[in-house]
């Protein structure tokens, strides 16, 4: 499908030459090519789509009926439409918890559908976005059968925007979302070896997904052809690709930032220069203003701890 005035492919999608997403009267649509059309109607027909949707994982997704749309496209054409999000927001913006949320959330979902023999093919943290508080899995087309004895193809990608950041955070205190607005492909595990000190690497956890990635890193960069090989020659067994997820999610569920005494913020929310008057016509401000105008969303940039929204 070529882009014309009634299709916008969005921008974001540029990478996904199989199904790639497009506007059309506000909507969200997904163009299938013929190799996704056979994958989605396999995993369509085992259920996997229906039950994905029904437990949270993945965003309400359905065919297109519409034969006004599906005449825009040569016969056969798969297109699949899906719920729009109501704000997207991008993991270089979200916070420690948020990132850490996204993180368990993907490897939870990695494992549902490993159980299934279905696996994603990658592992980028920009396919999970928030409804409210809950994150939701947007690309379906990262959904493919899994094949006895394969890799994690996205384990990589899941450390560099995931893993890695959060680590980073813990060890260092530098927030997670420095080192995304600076790389958005995230950090990579050469460079988080070189910034951790030793002392904070003394660990199993550290030693296999930090130290160990970072010298075959290195080695793939100076002999790619003979490490790809390797790589591609050997097996994994299910229950240890299973494992790895677990103990990546044992891991990340114990990651906390440390948090800083002395900080200002810390009690502000009892040790402010509001007085009691000032707090009740703050909220009453607040409240006016959103029922005057009748926002069909709102952001509240530096909410502490969100008291006037919660009231509204």
């Amino acid at each position: 499908m070529k882009e014309n005035k009634y299709f916008k492919f969005d921008d974001g999608s540029f990478r996904d030459p199989i199904a790639r997403v497009f506007h059309f009267k506000d909507r969200i649509y997904r163009d299938c090519s013929n190799i996704y059309k056979e994958i989605y109607i396999q995993l369509e027909e085992k259920g996997i789509i229906k039950d994905s949707i029904n437990k949270g994982f993945l965003v309400p997704t359905w065919k297109v009926l519409d034969h006004d749309l599906l005449s825009k496209f040569n016969s056969g054409k798969l297109i699949l439409e899906h719920e729009k999000i109501p704000f997207i927001s991008y993991p270089y913006e979200w916070c420690f918890d948020q990132l850490k949320c996204a993180a368990l959330f993907h490897l939870e979902f990695q494992i549902y559908l490993l159980e299934k023999n279905v696996v994603l093919r990658d592992s980028s943290a920009y396919n999970i976005q928030f409804i409210g508080n809950n994150p939701v899995f947007i690309d379906v087309s990262s959904l493919t059968p899994y094949e006895e004895g394969s890799y994690w193809l996205g384990y990589n990608q899941f450390c560099e925007q995931f893993l890695y950041p959060l680590v980073l955070q813990t060890k260092l205190n530098i927030p997670s979302s420095f080192f995304l607005r600076n790389n958005l492909d995230g950090v990579d595990s050469i460079t988080t070896n070189k910034i951790l000190p030793f002392y904070k690497k003394i660990n199993l956890n550290s030693i296999l997904h930090i130290q160990l990635q970072a010298i075959y890193k290195k080695k793939i960069i100076k002999n790619n052809k003979k490490y790809i090989t390797k790589i591609k020659n050997n097996n994994l067994p299910k229950s240890r690709y299973l494992a790895l997820l677990q103990s990546l999610q044992r891991w990340i569920k114990k990651l906390q930032v440390p948090i800083n005494e002395n900080s200002a913020w810390i009690n502000y929310s009892k040790d402010n220069s509001y007085s009691d008057n000032e707090l009740v016509l703050k909220n009453k401000v607040v409240t006016d203003f959103i029922n005057r105008v009748k926002p069909s969303s709102l952001i509240d940039l530096g909410c502490n701890t969100g008291k006037f929204i919660k009231n509204d």
